[in-house]
């Protein structure tokens, strides 16, 4: 009898306190109170998990709708492919930021101040959730007809045994190099005002391009387009607008 190992939560729980850390010495670095800085973070955090499944179950209302009988006979896969995995990451962006807007004026400090210090600290935390999406099979890309795949054997999500493009491992090493870039910039010019414009517009482009190579039809399209990719035409436009008008701070 096999060991099943829930990578999905395991690394979920390793990015959130991963992230924490990372808080801890971009706050001692930027001398920012880092008692001021959780705050934010754990508020926005639950923000980030919330609507990252709302979003999720959104978009795949329809096929949980259809899979409907296999609360019956099988709930157990049902639970495990649309309640103990699966969120979508710009559902999990909006709530984050809508939280923190809405709870903005109940912090007795300068939540701006904070925001920049939180950017790096979400995407790794991203970048862990990513993790986990390449070990489960969810998120998966089209089929691969290079060296450079993944082939899944087990997965309930996944097509298995076919070579796929490692698409979320893609996302990974771009999260990845977000970061340093990001955290260069907080450590040695202690300014971080445009972080957020600049990942909102960079993360929106690489979005919109990497899903034209995702294989999962579940994330919903409106058109010829996914939602995903509206969305990061939608984000790039206020973006734009936002950079424009912040020119002279750059």
């Amino acid at each position: 009898m096999g060991i099943e190992i829930p990578f999905y939560g395991i690394l979920g729980v390793f990015g959130f306190l991963s992230s924490l850390l990372m808080l801890l010495i971009i706050c001692k670095k930027c001398k920012c109170s880092f008692n001021d800085a959780i705050y934010v973070y754990v508020t926005g955090f639950l923000g980030l998990i919330t609507g990252a499944k709302l979003l999720y179950i959104i978009v795949n209302l329809p096929q949980m709708i259809d899979d409907v009988y296999l609360i019956k006979n099988h709930f157990d896969i049902w639970v495990s492919k649309y309640i103990q995995s699966g969120m979508v990451y710009y559902g999990g962006m909006i709530g984050c930021f809508l939280v923190i807007i809405m709870t903005k004026n109940k912090f007795p400090y300068s939540v701006d101040r904070c925001i920049p210090l939180l950017i790096p600290c979400y995407i790794l935390f991203s970048l862990f959730g990513r993790l986990g999406c390449l070990l489960t099979g969810c998120c998966y890309g089209k089929e691969s007809h290079g060296r450079f795949s993944v082939i899944y054997h087990n997965s309930m999500i996944a097509p298995n045994d076919m070579k796929l493009i490692p698409i979320q491992l893609y996302e990974v090493i771009f999260d990845l190099i977000i970061i340093i870039i990001f955290l260069c910039i907080l450590f040695y010019t202690q300014k971080g005002e445009l972080l957020l414009s600049f990942y909102l517009g960079g993360y929106a482009i690489y979005r919109f391009i990497s899903e034209f190579y995702r294989g999962d039809v579940e994330r919903g399209y409106i058109f010829f387009l996914s939602i995903s990719q509206w969305i990061s035409i939608i984000i790039l436009f206020f973006d734009f607008l936002t950079i424009i008008k912040n020119r002279k701070r750059i």
